[in-house]
């Protein structure tokens, strides 16, 4: 993309697969969105479910659109203290497989407290709510 501005942008392919719902955008192909990404302008991805997960063959699937993995979500659990080691591992594990891609960022929410696995079952049970 050139420009005024030295700007360069990249898109999550959520916008066609969900990684996290199986069911929405399943019927999507990683080459097809790719390719959409690239007919769109853009010049870099965040990771998919559909990706491969091998750097160097996830490496030559991008340069066939002329893309780049410009980051990739992970969730940690750093602020709940639930299985901080195996977070802190998992967390370590997805930077060394973002600088082997040449990524930047890495785009990371710490979901401890957030209502949904061990740390949120933990709160849903002691929430309780005052009587108006």
């Amino acid at each position: 993309m050139s420009g005024f501005y030295n700007v360069r942008l990249g898109i999550s392919p959520i916008n066609w697969i969900n990684n996290d719902m199986d069911d929405l955008g399943d019927f999507y192909e990683a080459e097809a969105v790719l390719a959409d990404m690239r007919e769109l302008g853009f010049s870099g991805t965040e990771m998919s479910r559909k990706f491969p997960e091998d750097p160097e063959a996830l490496k030559r699937l991008l340069a066939r659109y002329g893309l780049v993995l410009s980051g990739a979500w992970v969730t940690v659990q750093f602020s709940s203290g639930w299985e901080r080691e195996e977070d802190f591992a998992r967390y370590e594990s997805h930077i060394q497989f973002l600088r082997s891609m040449g990524s930047d960022y890495a785009v990371v929410c710490d979901g401890g407290m957030s209502g949904t696995g061990k740390a949120g079952l933990a709160i849903r049970k002691k929430r309780s709510f005052p009587s108006r």
